[in-house]
């Protein structure tokens, strides 16, 4: 009986957990100001699941690792001027067109709807970073997360989470294979150039879960 009570118990946790996961996102395409960019893209594939992409331009090299809730950036000046990166204008544009801003790791999660300092990138010099779509970090009270009793920092993925198989059949069929577009504006010796990446929505990979962060006034 008891082993039956534990294998009826094993079932419920995979089939709920097999509800959690995120999707693959590959970078396929590179514009500059909405022409395409000179330059070619090159995969680093990791031990397990995604992969990074890197942009290799005439002033730049980008390399994006993108995760379940964030996209990790590296920008490596190449040209012979400082590089300058636009966080106000850094924007993610879906399939529907939905517009989201992001914000960069050094600001505070309070801070994440107001204005951003633009960073500085020597020449020669990389950058890296990690953006947040703000709409996704969210402040939770001590009753709105029941595995939480303390307030704190929730941060959503980029594309939605299922609470059912068929939901998230539904939710992979009008996502996957969806085109993600991440503007990325540079000021390049004082001349204003935006950057577009366009990442293509993979297969949905099982098994992860929502981020929890302990509350911090700081953050």
């Amino acid at each position: 009986m008891k082993y039956l009570i534990f294998l009826f118990v094993a079932i419920s946790f995979c089939s709920s957990c097999s509800q959690k996961g995120y999707y693959d996102f590959h970078l396929v395409e590179v514009y500059k100001n909405d022409a395409p960019a000179p330059g070619k893209i090159s995969i680093i594939k990791g031990p397990h699941h995604g992969h990074k992409y890197v942009y290799q331009g005439d002033s730049l090299s980008v390399e994006w690792y993108v995760s379940k809730h964030n996209y990790d950036l590296t920008l490596k000046n190449k040209s012979r001027h400082e590089i300058k990166i636009v966080w106000d204008s850094v924007v993610q544009i879906t399939q529907k067109g939905e517009v989201e801003k992001l914000f960069p790791d050094e600001s505070p999660f309070i801070d994440k709807d107001k204005s951003h300092t633009a960073v500085t990138v020597p020449v020669l010099k990389t950058h890296k970073n990690t953006l947040r779509l703000t709409s996704n970090v969210r402040f939770s009270d001590v009753h709105s997360y029941k595995y939480s009793e303390t307030p704190h920092w929730e941060e959503w993925p980029i594309v939605m989470e299922a609470e059912s198989r068929q939901e998230r059949k539904a939710i992979a069929s009008r996502t996957v294979n969806n085109i993600y577009k991440l503007k990325l504006p540079v000021l390049v010796n004082g001349q204003f150039t935006c950057y577009i990446f366009n990442f293509k929505v993979g297969r949905f990979i099982h098994c992860s879960t929502k981020t929890i962060l302990n509350y911090d006034s700081n953050r």
